[in-house]
C-alpha cells in the first residue's frame, strides 16, 4: 500500500508495532510539521540523533546484540519517516526553488509524492523505496540532498535505497510482448551490463550467461553475436560512475517525460505502434537511468517480475490484454524474463565466493532466477526445475528465520552456481 511522504510517521510507527518505537518520533514530526525552517529543524534533529549513536552503522556488519540491532532497526524507521515529511514540508513551503546544503538548486513544482515499500521487514533486510509521482526525479533528489547535508548518514551504509517508479504507467503495466528489434537488443546490452557492473565480475565464470544471451538471440531472431553483446555492455559501463547522483536524476526526467507521452497515447486508439514504441523507449531510458544507482536492478521487468510478482504475488495470469495491462505477469514475455534471469545471475555470483558455493544471500537470487528461467528458458519443456525451486523455497524461509532473529551466519550446503550451471548445460 502506498503512503504520502506526509503521513510517513503514522506508516512507519505500524511497521515498528513488534518493536518498541521511539518516543521522540512524535516529537521529531510535530517539530518539522511545524517549523518555518524544516531543514533547520530536520539538521537539528539528525544532529541527536547521530549524538546518540555509538557506531558507525553499517548494516551488512551490525552488532551481535540483538537488543542493539532492534534499536538501530527502529531508529532507521524513524529516520526514512522524518526524511520524507521533511522533504514534504519543503514543497510545502518553498517558492520556486531550494538550495539545501552545498547541492545543486531544484526547481521546485507543487507536487506531493507517494512511496510504495515492498520486500521483508526482518531485522537485516534492505529497505528499497519506490518513489510514486511523476517527477520522482525531483523528490529522489531532495532527500538524498538532506542525507548529504547531515554530514555523517550514509543511506548506502544503512542499506536505504530510492527509486522512480516505473512499473506502472497511467494505471497499466507496461507491455513488453511488442518491442521492436533494435530496442531488444539495448535491453540484452543493458541486462548484460547489469550482470558486468558487479565487484570482481572478472572473476565470475561467464558459461552460463553466454548460454542465456545466445537463448535470447535465438528466441528473437536478433542478427549479433554474443561477444557484441558483451563488448557493448563491457564499453557501457567502463567508465561508469555509480553513485553520480544528478546524473541519474537528469536521466530519469528523461523517462519521465516518455512516460508523459505514453499516458496521453493511451486514449489514442489507433497509435499503438507508436505506444509501444514509446514503452520500449521508456524501459530503456529508465534502464540507463538505473546503471548510476548502485544495488538496484536496471531493467523495469526485472523489477516488475520481482517487485511485482515475486513479493507483491501477482503471478495469476487472467484477462490478459494486447495493449492496456493490469495484471503484472501478463506484460512480461519469456525474452524479458531470460533479462531478469541474466541480472538475477549477476547478482547471485557477486554474492558466491570462490570458497563457498552457497550463502543466503546468494539463494536470494538463485530462487528469483530459476523461476526466470522458468518462465523463458524452461517454459515449453518438462519442469526440471521443481527441487531445485523447493531447495530455494527452504533457504528462503531459512533466510528469514535468521534474520528475524538478527542470525549474521549466511552459509548453506548446497552448490547454487553449479546446479543452475547443469540445467542449463544439459538442455
Amino acid at each position: 500500500m502506498a503512503f504520502k511522504f506526509e503521513d510517513s510517521d503514522s506508516f512507519f510507527k505500524k511497521r515498528m508495532l513488534e518493536h518498541p518505537v521511539p518516543n521522540s518520533l512524535d516529537i521529531w514530526t510535530k517539530e518539522i510539521k511545524k517549523s518555518k525552517n524544516p531543514i533547520k529543524s530536520y539538521i537539528s534533529i539528525m544532529n541527536d540523533i547521530k549524538n546518540t549513536l555509538k557506531i558507525t552503522v553499517d548494516w551488512s556488519n551490525l552488532p551481535d546484540n540483538i537488543e542493539h540491532i532492534k534499536q538501530l532497526w527502529s531508529l532507521r524507521e524513524c529516520i526514512i519517516a522524518i526524511s520524507f515529511i521533511t522533504e514534504d514540508s519543503i514543497i510545502k513551503i518553498q517558492n520556486k526553488t531550494v538550495q539545501i546544503g552545498k547541492s545543486p538548486r531544484r526547481n521546485l513544482l507543487n507536487d506531493r509524492a507517494e512511496a510504495l515499500i515492498l520486500g521483508s521487514t526482518t531485522l537485516l533486510s534492505d529497505i528499497d523505496v519506490t518513489i510514486q509521482s511523476p517527477h520522482a526525479s525531483l523528490h529522489i533528489a531532495l532527500i538524498e540532498d538532506l542525507w548529504e547535508l547531515t554530514g555523517w548518514f550514509n543511506h548506502s551504509m544503512w542499506k536505504i535505497d530510492l527509486y522512480g517508479d516505473f512499473t506502472m504507467i497511467g494505471g497499466y503495466y507496461m507491455n513488453t510482448h511488442y518491442l521492436n528489434y533494435k530496442q531488444k537488443i539495448q535491453m540484452l546490452v543493458l541486462a548484460t551490463a547489469s550482470y558486468f557492473r558487479h565487484e570482481h565480475n572478472d572473476m565470475f565464470d561467464i558459461s552460463i550467461l553466454k548460454e542465456l544471451i545466445n537463448w535470447c538471440i535465438n528466441k528473437e531472431k536478433i542478427s549479433i553475436d554474443i561477444v557484441d553483446i558483451i563488448n557493448a555492455s563491457k564499453d557501457m559501463i567502463k567508465d561508469l560512475k555509480m553513485g553520480t547522483r544528478d546524473v541519474y536524476y537528469k536521466q530519469l526526467r528523461k523517462a519521465e517525460h516518455l512516460k508523459t507521452e505514453i499516458i496521453t497515447y493511451y486514449s489514442v486508439n489507433n497509435k499503438n505502434k507508436k505506444l509501444n514504441e514509446l514503452i520500449g523507449d521508456c524501459i530503456i531510458a529508465e534502464g540507463l537511468a538505473n546503471l548510476h544507482r548502485e544495488e538496484n536492478y536496471i531493467l523495469v521487468p526485472t523489477v516488475i517480475h520481482v517487485v511485482k510478482i515475486e513479493q507483491g504475488k501477482e503471478n495469476v495470469v487472467t484477462n490478459c490484454k494486447t495493449l492496456k495491462i493490469t495484471v503484472a505477469r501478463c506484460s512480461l514475455s519469456p525474452f524479458v524474463f531470460a533479462l531478469s534471469a541474466i541480472e538475477q545471475m549477476g547478482y547471485m555470483q557477486e554474492h558466491l565466493s570462490l570458497e563457498k558455493g552457497c550463502n543466503m544471500v546468494a539463494a536470494k537470487y538463485f530462487g528469483r532466477l530459476l523461476r526466470a528461467l522458468q518462465e523463458s528458458v524452461f517454459k515449453d519443456k518438462e519442469n526440471p526445475l521443481k527441487e531445485h525451486i523447493a531447495n530455494a523455497n527452504d533457504l528462503a524461509k531459512e533466510k528469514k528465520r535468521r534474520a528475524n532473529t538478527g542470525i549474521k551466519n549466511s552459509s548453506c550446503k548446497l552448490n547454487l552456481f553449479q546446479d543452475i550451471k547443469t540445467l542449463i548445460l544439459d538442455i
